[in-house]
Parts: structure tokens; sequence; C-alpha cells
């Protein structure tokens, strides 16, 4: 069967972005993505954020860290997210599609983001193969999700779901459980490399409030962020081994 979006996901989504808060407001896995996005992103990089969403990294990179619009694309499923964005960077390349066919040409790009939308793939392993196609060799792949590793979260996402719940952990149409070692062997099988990590929210369900920045920088430091709830991961793109 060939992967498609399901249309009733399409509706969902485009629901979900016509209520929310239209705001430039970075989470913490936000604000880890754009850490790591500084030490990779040059004058002359492109990047794509697949499932961009509203995307306050994007919106971030151009209004605070002056990266040129235009050399940013995104994509979504859903008109209402793409629409709202176009507002806010109207010179990136913006459009409504899926993850599974990536309008782009091979190896177009040196960055591509997917942040906290895996999980709500229907076809996970379709779009990482897109997204390796359209990334350049050696190019950094920027993904998070959340990982229940952390136990607690877990506790919290089962019940959500066996009391129907969802607001809970904001459960959505498709919500895969990903751990920390199934995305990094999902994306070793994909030819991608790991290169580091970084965590946000190590606390657990209404504790996690009161994390601050300095203790999210130390249980980092300690190397610990395989056991926070939204790590962010930086994986690279295997250079093409010449043929024998």
């Amino acid at each position: 069967m060939q992967a498609a979006v399901d249309q009733d996901d399409v509706k969902w989504y485009n629901t979900h972005y016509g209520k929310l808060c239209k705001s430039k407001y970075l989470s913490s896995w936000h604000l880890a993505c754009v850490l790591h996005l500084k030490k990779i992103l040059t004058s002359e990089s492109r990047l794509l954020e697949v499932a961009c969403g509203q995307s306050p990294v994007l919106q971030h990179l151009v209004g605070e860290e002056s990266f040129s619009s235009e050399k940013i694309c995104g994509l979504d499923q859903s008109d209402a997210a793409v629409s709202y964005l176009r507002t806010r960077i109207p010179d990136a390349d913006l459009s409504t599609g899926d993850a599974y066919h990536l309008p782009y040409d091979d190896e177009a790009f040196d960055v591509v983001v997917l942040l906290e939308a895996i999980e709500h793939f229907r076809f996970p392993g379709v779009a990482l193969g897109e997204i390796s196609r359209v990334l350049k060799p050696g190019g950094h792949f920027l993904i998070s999700f959340p990982n229940y590793s952390h136990l607690p979260w877990l506790i919290v996402r089962i019940l959500a779901e066996k009391w129907k719940r969802p607001s809970w952990i904001n459960l959505q149409p498709v919500d895969h459980i990903f751990f920390y070692s199934t995305i990094r062997s999902l994306l070793g099988s994909h030819s991608f490399e790991f290169v580091d990590d970084l965590g946000s929210v190590f606390f657990p369900p209404v504790l996690y409030k009161l994390e601050s920045g300095w203790m999210t920088r130390l249980l980092n430091v300690l190397g610990l962020a395989r056991f926070s709830f939204h790590p962010v991961l930086l994986f690279e793109k295997f250079e093409q081994k010449p043929a024998p």
C-alpha cells in the first residue's frame, strides 16, 4: 500500500491549528533545537522543516538570529498552519503537503528539522526515507519526540488513552509510542549517524513546570539527555561511499 496522508487527520490538524494560540513562544525542545542549529547553520545553508506547523523555531531564526528566510523551506499538511506561518515569514518557501512525498529535489538541503512529529506519522519509515533523500550527504538532521523511556510520562500516556483524557498529554489522531533507543535504531537504518543530543523536560508530570534552565543544563552536562521526555537528537547523513 502506498503511503498517503489520511484526510481525516488533515481535518483534525486544520481545526487544531485554527484554535491554537498564535504565538512565537519557544518550548524547551524548541530552544534545544535552536542551540543545535546555531552550531551547524552557515549563511549558505538551506534549511527544511518537515511538519513545521506554526514553527516557532523558523520564526525565531529569522526574527532573532537573522537567518535569511530565503534559505528556509517548510512543509505541513495543515493549510491553517502554513497560512499563519506565511504571515510571519513571508519570504520563506512554505508549502502544504505531506512527508511521504516531499516536493524537493534529491540532496537539496544542508539541514532538515522534524520536531514532535514522527510519532504522529502513520508511516514514519517512509517519511525518514524521504528526509534522507532530500538531505545532502554529510548534512544534518534534527529530530525531537516524546521519549517514553521516561517512565512517569509513559504512565500518564497509558492512563490518558485508557481513560480517554487526550488533553492530559495532547493525544492526536496518530500517536505512536517511541523510546530513545527506538529512534536511534530507526535513524541508523535510514543512513543517519548519531552526533549529539540535548534533553528537555527531565522532571515528571506536574513537577516539570518547576524545572529551571540551570537544572536542564546541568542534567545535559551529566549526559542524561536520553532520560528526558523531549530530547532533541542531532544526526548526520552518511557520506556515500564510492563503489568498489
